[in-house]
């Protein structure tokens, strides 16, 4: 067998023509730099604006946590959680030290989150998420396909005025 065949490793050009994509990682584009873990998970960005984002995983490889530095000098921090089968249920902001009202879930190590999503999944098809001021429902063209048929975007703080 020839040099560098059945590693699972290709290097093809980017559509203008200029860039190649090499074991199949981008590395930068429109200057933005990418960074990969040996198992060829996301774990560092940074953006052309200065904006550092950092990504951490579990022993499955599921993300369960990113890290955004903004140009600004704020951070966000969001948290993702996961049912046994593997499926993301739960995506959070952690909250800043500020005081909120609201009263907001927590993660798994007990810090308070906001901006909370749900995701509520019937088998392996992704029925809903759930936002604060929102609902996605996903209706699908057969109980046996992953084709979608229809997005519903229902939002849940509107005011109806009645007569």
């Amino acid at each position: 067998m020839g040099e560098g065949r059945g590693e699972g490793k290709a290097t093809a050009p980017l559509s203008d023509g200029r860039s190649l994509i090499t074991d199949n990682r981008l590395k930068t584009y429109n200057g933005t730099t990418y960074y990969y873990d040996e198992l060829g998970n996301l774990i560092h960005r940074e953006l052309a604006d200065s904006e550092m984002q950092n990504y951490f995983y579990d022993l499955h490889d599921q993300l369960v946590k990113a890290e955004i530095f903004k140009k600004d000098g704020s951070k966000e921090t969001w948290t993702y959680s996961y049912d046994a089968l593997g499926r993301r249920i739960g995506k959070g902001r952690l909250k800043n030290e500020e005081v909120s009202e609201t009263s907001f879930p927590h993660d798994l190590s007990g810090n308070d989150l906001e901006n909370q999503t749900r995701f509520v999944w019937d088998g392996s098809h992704l029925l809903q998420e759930v936002h604060p001021d929102s609902r996605y429902i996903y209706i699908y063209t057969d109980p046996d396909s992953y084709e979608l048929l229809a997005q519903v975007h229902n939002r849940t703080n509107m005011v109806i005025n009645t007569l």
